[in-house]
């Protein structure tokens, strides 16, 4: 079995914080000792260019005085000495050399062979190019170390020096590949023996929680055939739970009309009454039982027909009307004349006002007010949106809400009772019609409730009256 479900991936996350832990300790040791080492390869160049300039500054003043014989001024003696002592010093390490130039107008002449090129008289470079940063540095009077372009155009670290005797500039100077090069070799390795031991570890974790893993998918399949099993009982008893609730109700209801006449005691009357409303109450609460158990067993049929919004909005009002009308609340309709007609179920459209009207009702105070209005917007969406003023929903109850059977407590939840199936149930319906279903509240200011259609269910031919 392939271990690739969410309740797998998370027995790699372990493995993953091993990982990048083990990763994130190797690059920080490598980066501190290569930080280390630059600064120190910094100072030895520092040092190196420092001392030759002196020395070089020394035999000039010596041979000003004692180089009376030497064809040529004094300096030149100096120069001479220096090239031939140049010819038995290759430099050190595998880049590293000393370069010597001075500036000759508007270019850098190099006096040394150049240990790269391996040339006895090297060509110059203009002073103001992007190459010989060090040594234009140099022959600028400056002192001091730099990452830069070399007269290749290479990436060194040098120090650079100017010899005031001689109006010259002095370089040492290094690649800055042959410095990252020990690094760079000692991260891969490293790299790949941690990856050994990572791979070894991540062979030995799977073999242990494999067995763990298999059991979770297991038990997590078993679980949703469960659920699914559940939800198709109860889709498919739906008619065996009505038929005696509806006898119930039929028997009750003669009785308390008294159709065959008086039972003889008013208090039989009021045991009748309260049978029948019991009886009307259990039949709403397993109706959205049903319904939502069908919406997850997938056995809701939807039949599309093309519905006149302002008959089904004026039938729900009328139907609530006496509930309305004992809750002392005050509804408002706002349609607007040339409204689009709606493709959807008229018998699930009716459930979803009933049920936003019905939850307005519940949670209003006497006297509030309820507002139910449809407009299109600017998307061609039809939405229906139900306002009170009644008690509100913080954002946690909104959540609450919208899950099965979670109830808002309150004073006012309790005047009409009902099993938390409301607004999930409205809330699936709606994702039936690929549209959704928004909630917006604040406590002590009152709910908007909005069920937002898709445009394609917009219908804007007029439906003949």
């Amino acid at each position: 079995m392939a271990l690739n479900t969410p309740t797998s991936r998370l027995l790699y996350l372990p493995i993953l914080a091993v990982i990048a832990v083990g990763l994130s300790s190797i690059m920080v040791s490598i980066t501190i000792l290569y930080a280390a080492a630059f600064n120190e390869e910094k100072q030895r160049l520092r040092e190196l260019s420092q001392s030759q300039a002196r020395l070089i500054e020394s035999i000039a003043r010596f041979d000003s005085k004692y180089s009376k014989n030497f064809p040529g001024p004094p300096h030149e003696a100096t120069i001479s000495q220096i090239i031939d002592a140049h010819r038995n010093y290759i430099g050190f390490g595998e880049t590293g050399e000393f370069t010597l130039a001075r500036r000759n107008g508007d270019q850098i002449e190099f006096i040394l062979a150049l240990r790269h090129y391996d040339l006895e008289n090297p060509n110059p470079v203009p002073f103001e190019s992007k190459i010989a940063e060090p040594m234009r540095r140099a022959l600028s009077g400056q002192s001091g170390t730099v990452v830069g372009l070399d007269y290749r155009g290479e990436q060194v670290l040098a120090a650079y020096e100017p010899v005031a005797v001689l109006n010259l500039g002095i370089v040492a100077k290094i690649d800055l590949r042959e410095i990252r090069q020990p690094f760079v070799r000692a991260g891969l390795w490293a790299l790949a023996i941690s990856s050994g031991f990572i791979l070894i570890a991540v062979a030995v974790f799977l073999r242990v929680t494999r067995p763990i893993s298999k059991r979770l998918i297991d038990m997590t399949a078993k679980a949703n055939e469960a659920n699914q099993a559940k939800s198709r009982f109860l889709a498919e008893m739906s008619h065996d739970l009505r038929t005696p609730l509806n006898s119930i109700m039929g028997f009750s209801d003669i009785m308390r009309s008294g159709m065959f006449g008086p039972m003889g005691s008013k208090h039989y009357d009021e045991y009748a009454n309260d049978i029948y409303n019991s009886g009307a109450l259990l039949v709403r609460l397993i109706d959205d039982v049903l319904d939502i158990a069908k919406v997850e067993a997938g056995k809701v049929e939807l039949i599309e027909e093309v519905l006149d919004i302002s008959e089904l909005i004026k039938s729900c009002i009328h139907q609530l009307g006496p509930i309305v009308e004992m809750s002392k609340l005050s509804v408002s309709v706002q349609i607007p004349p040339d409204i689009p007609a709606l493709k959807c179920d008229e018998r699930v459209m009716f459930q979803l006002l009933n049920n936003l009207i019905s939850n307005a009702i519940k949670f209003t105070p006497n006297d509030g007010k309820i507002d139910l209005g449809v407009e299109l917007d600017s998307e061609n969406r039809l939405v229906f949106c139900v306002t009170d003023n009644g008690i509100g929903m913080s954002e946690d109850d909104i959540e609450k809400a919208l899950k099965p059977f979670g109830q808002i407590d309150g004073i006012y939840s309790r005047r009409n009772k009902g099993t938390g199936l409301g607004l999930p149930l409205c809330s699936n319906f709606m994702e039936l019609f690929d549209g959704f279903l928004k909630i917006e509240s604040a406590i002590e200011v009152g709910t908007t409730v909005y069920l937002i259609f898709p445009a394609d269910r917009t219908i804007m031919t007029q439906l003949e009256s």
